[in-house]
């Protein structure tokens, strides 16, 4: 009914006034936390889910089988690197946290390296570029799980309250969608009339993500990186930095025997 209905907003309202001053997350630190969006799009869904088979495959002529085992390599690391680097930042103690740095130092190093996905040693052969590609590839994809372990768990630090939790996720997607609509014009920039070769007549897509990756590169560290200076941890200082570190099996038991982990898991790959 009606009646009912109202009751159920004006309860639902009541409990969002209700959260307590120390459970609120400042607007300064919801739009921080929400550019690290940006950088999970540019340093890690656009190399692989964008540029990474036009560049080299339509670009450069790589073998597109070898290149999808590339590929399955990179996710692979991930999945191996992810867990090892999440304990690393669980047990770290810094003056400045143990998500903070990780996130910065991830950041600027991801971002340096960024332009290197791109500037395979041509002049040497296929078999030449594939070796570079996998050498820079498991450098750069490290990299980018120094900066998005930490990252990831920081979201679920800044407040245990479930509505501000949910506020701050409003913020990421808000933001994740203004990056998704430029990210989607990627393609016909590097492949538009800047970057024709002038021999051939057509656009040069190897130029175009090379000069392309350089012009993004500041973006990439700013979305990485003012996470890591504006978003405060907020218990490192109380309890975090006094708590005992976790070996990483002890950890890696304890999650497996988590059965909301697993459902969770299961829910995202069915994604």
């Amino acid at each position: 009914s009606e009646s009912s209905l109202s009751a159920m907003e004006e309860e639902i309202s009541d409990k969002a006034r209700r959260v307590s001053a120390d459970d609120r997350v400042p607007t300064k630190q919801k739009f921080a936390f929400a550019l690290g969006v940006g950088f999970e799009n540019l340093a890690i869904q656009l190399p692989t889910g964008t540029l990474f088979m036009p560049f080299f495959n339509i670009g450069l002529g790589l073998n597109p089988v070898l290149l999808g085992i590339l590929g399955m390599v990179f996710r692979i690391l991930d999945a191996i690197a992810d867990p090892i680097i999440g304990n690393f930042s669980d047990n770290t103690r810094t003056r400045w946290g143990r998500r903070r740095p990780l996130i910065v130092i991830g950041a600027i190093a991801s971002a340096l390296m960024f332009p290197l996905l791109w500037t395979p040693p041509t002049s040497l052969g296929s078999n030449a570029m594939i070796v570079y590609l996998l050498i820079i590839g498991l450098t750069y994809f490290i990299l980018t799980s120094v900066w998005a372990m930490p990252y990831y768990s920081l979201q679920l630090e800044m407040t245990p309250n479930y509505d501000e939790r949910t506020r701050v996720a409003a913020w990421y997607t808000a933001i994740g969608k203004f990056v998704s609509l430029g990210m989607g014009w990627v393609m016909a920039i590097v492949t538009g009339p800047w970057f024709v070769d002038a021999v051939t007549g057509k656009p040069d897509v190897v130029k175009g993500v090379q000069v392309f990756s350089l012009c993004i590169l500041p973006l990439i560290l700013l979305f990485g990186v003012v996470p890591g200076v504006f978003v405060k941890e907020r218990y490192y200082d109380k309890e975090t930095s006094r708590q005992e570190k976790v070996p990483f099996f002890t950890s890696l038991r304890e999650s497996a025997r988590c059965k909301p982990l697993w459902w969770l898991i299961l829910i995202s790959f069915c994604h």
